[in-house]
Order: C-alpha cells, then structure tokens, then sequence
C-alpha cells in the first residue's frame, strides 16, 4: 500500500505547472527534479522502496522497452514525499528559466539568513559586553594600592618572565610588548594569543610578558603598568600618553611605588 502525503501540494515556483501533476517516468521528472537531499531522484525514490514507504506511484503501458509495464509518478507527490523527509528539492540545471529562479530564490534565502546570522551575532556581542562591564570596576575614585597589589611587579622581573610571541597562551590578562628589554607597549585582554597575533602585524617587538588578571581588574592594572611605565607605542602622535585609568586615580600606588623601586614581588 501506497504513503499518501500528508504536507500540503505547495508547489516549488521553479516547477513547470503543466507537469505538476502528470503522471511521468522517474527519467522525465528527472529532467526538472534531478536531486532530493544529496541523492539523485531515483536512488531516493529507490531507498523509500527499500524502507517500506514508496512514494505513490502507478504502472502504466509502456511504448518500448524490456518491460510491458512502466512505473510513473507525479511531481507533486515526489515534493510532498520530499517534504515528509525534510528533504530539499533542487531543480535541474537544464531545466532553464527553472534553475534559474532556484538560484535566484536560494540567494534571497542565504542573503536573509546571513543578515539575521550578523544581527544575532551583534545581539551576542552586545550581551558579553555588557557582562564584561559589569564585571569591570567603575575607575573614577581614587585607586588603593591594596587593589594593585597581587599585580604589581618590577619592570625587570616582568622582562625576565618574557618568552616569544608565539608561546602566549589566550587567556585574560595584561600583557607587555618588549623589545630589546624595554616595555614599548601595555595592553590588556581576555584573549591575550589573538591580540598579540594583532599586534604582530602592526608594532615592532621581539618578546611578551603576560600577568593573568581577572576582568574585573583589567583597566585598573593596565593603567598603573602605562602610567608608571610610559610605554613609547602608548602614546599617540601627539605625545599624549592613552590609559584607561588616569594617573591622578592611580595616585596613592604610582607615589608608593615609585618611592620604592627595588619592592620585593614575586615574578608573574
């Protein structure tokens, strides 16, 4: 017994309506259905065989050949029966003005899917932002050195902690570009690889130190590390020394600090 199709007879707009539904040999529908998923009509129609679920079908004279009899079927029943499988249809590519409005269609299609995929991924990155920032600390008061402290190391055991670039591990935390062992940059992120691999393209540098931080802290280290180590590639065409906190915040730690430099830290 035959499956009658339970998905309503849409039929696809690439399809020729006269042959809709015509009862035609699986070698003739071919010629305007040539593949149901990633098969070829007639291994699909085959496998449906196989599985005890044929798509409806009839026997008919046939004008030649070695059978008497030729098994037809209608495209609108092939569709439906596609359609119960979650099984797209394409159209074949000598079916004309047919694969033409396929292409055309599948384009729209990709096109409104691929806006919606950007408006989805911009929702998402607007999301961790926001979580991202209120993680953060808000950094307009004075800064304590308590706050710094776990963070805090001299400039020569940052250095001597350095390995090449291509050995940074993508975690979050501040990091140092070095260049023949002078800090020539301080940045901060919550990937620290993919930054670097950034900056290779972009600054000169021989070497990198990174400090694990948590996010909650990032711009409070980043910003004492350029304040109190006035990096070169910090600092704008003007001269003007760019961080995310100011130095009259970071104050009581920069004075605490710079009163003693040789402070005993551990290296990072």
């Amino acid at each position: 017994m035959t499956e009658k199709p339970t998905l309503a007879h849409r039929m696809p707009s690439w399809l020729p309506e006269d042959v809709w539904r015509q009862w035609l040999s699986a070698g003739v529908i071919k010629t305007h259905i040539e593949r149901v998923g990633g098969l070829s009509l007639q291994t699909w129609i085959n496998q449906r065989m196989s599985a005890g679920r044929p798509v409806p079908h009839r026997k008919r004279q046939s004008k030649g050949g070695y059978s008497k009899f030729a098994t037809v079927y209608r495209p609108v029943d092939i569709v439906a029966c596609a359609r119960a499988d979650g099984m797209p249809l394409s159209p074949s590519r000598s079916s004309g003005a047919g694969w033409a409005r396929y292409v055309s269609e599948d384009a729209d299609t990709a096109e409104s899917r691929l806006a919606a995929a950007k408006e989805e991924l911009q929702n998402v990155q607007e999301r961790i932002n926001e979580l991202f920032a209120l993680e953060r600390v808000a950094v307009s008061a004075p800064v304590e050195m308590q706050m710094l402290a776990p963070f805090v190391h001299a400039e020569k055991t940052i250095i001597n902690a350095s390995s090449p670039k291509e050995s940074i591990v993508g975690q979050s935390g501040v990091y140092f570009l070095i260049e023949n062992d002078t800090i020539v940059y301080v940045g901060q992120s919550v990937n620290v690889a993919a930054r670097i691999g950034q900056h290779a393209r972009e600054k000169k540098f021989d070497r990198v130190s990174m400090l694990p931080c948590p996010h909650s802290r990032l711009d409070i280290v980043e910003g004492f590390y350029i304040n109190f180590f006035n990096p070169k590639l910090n600092r704008d065409c003007n001269g003007r020394l760019h961080a995310p906190v100011s130095a009259a915040c970071l104050a009581v730690p920069l004075s605490a600090i710079r009163m003693a430099p040789s402070f005993a830290v551990a290296a990072p």
